[in-house]
């Protein structure tokens, strides 16, 4: 989600929550223990770890040239002769790519959407009972390549090659393969918060309590194979895709300070720390929930 939608939605909620305030009226006698916030989240996401398709194996021949190099069961017919040829068998073995992706500034800003109820209150310390709503989009890619190759030298002769244990380390064959992760993760927390209010409207507090977050997640990964000694020309390719939906059960703990600008708008800016109790993903992704985060609210009391 872009910033710029974010922002837009925010103030979307935030002039409605005013409209209803103006029908509340904004005296005194009309604030009550319970309020309502509106704002803008940081999560800064840990990168996600992929794993991409496997490239798959790979058999090729060439005689003079690997820029040459044709797939063995094709290249073979072309030595049906009863004189051996020297040619190089190219062996691949492919691999799944491991690699990481990280997230920018604007894609770890989500929406977040927040109420607050008194429970009980002694001079200028109160509890309170506190619930928010959290949604973020965020996206990201990760590229990389595996595999191991190998060259023997031999001789073809009646469709066959008399195959040697002579044989060395090649790099013929170039393997990549790329894979992208796109995420909806929707964070519902549930918690105590404990908050000391001074003369002036400024205040302090702590909440703490679980989480539950659902990960809509989307994942593809495509992976090709490459001739290096002609220019890259493609043997071969692989790709796969997978999504899913999880759950996931958290803990979280905050720290913040709020100014009330009257009995009935306020301003509250917090450091967040999330604790998920296991990670998120997909066949070719691995995301952790765990992350340090901020947000910054508008507060409306009625």
């Amino acid at each position: 989600m872009r910033f710029s939608r974010i922002m837009a939605i925010v103030s979307g909620l935030s002039l409605m929550a005013v409209s209803v305030m103006a029908q509340v009226g904004t005296d005194a006698s009309s604030a009550g223990n319970w309020s309502f916030n509106v704002g803008v989240s940081y999560r800064n996401f840990r990168d996600a770890r992929f794993t991409g398709v496997n490239t798959g194996n790979y058999v090729g021949l060439f005689q003079d040239s690997a820029a040459n190099m044709g797939d063995f069961a094709t290249e073979i017919k072309n030595y049906m002769g009863d004189d051996p040829v020297p040619v190089s068998v190219v062996t691949y073995t492919g691999g799944t790519a491991k690699s990481s992706g990280d997230y920018g500034f604007q894609e770890s800003l989500g929406i977040i959407l927040g109420t607050s109820l008194g429970l009980w209150r002694d001079g200028r310390v109160g509890l309170d009972f506190v619930a928010n709503f959290q949604c973020f989009q965020v996206d990201s890619a990760g590229y990389g390549g595996a595999g191991s190759e190998y060259t023997t030298n031999v001789f073809a002769a009646g469709g066959e090659v008399s195959y040697n244990d002579v044989s060395e380390s090649t790099s013929y064959i170039g393997a990549i393969s790329k894979t992208k992760f796109d995420m909806d993760l929707y964070v519902i927390d549930l918690g105590l918060a404990l908050d000391y209010s001074f003369e002036n409207g400024l205040g302090l507090y702590v909440a703490t309590g679980p989480t539950l977050s659902l990960a809509d997640m989307e994942s593809n990964s495509r992976a090709g194979l490459y001739n290096t000694a002609a220019g890259n020309s493609p043997l071969g390719s692989a790709r796969g895709r997978a999504n899913e939906h999880e759950f996931e059960w958290g803990w979280y703990a905050a720290a913040g300070a709020s100014y009330w600008f009257s009995e009935n708008v306020g301003l509250a800016c917090e450091l967040r720390y999330d604790e998920g109790f296991g990670t998120v993903g997909t066949k070719y992704v691995v995301q952790d929930l765990d992350a340090w985060g901020g947000n910054l609210k508008l507060l409306f009391r009625f």
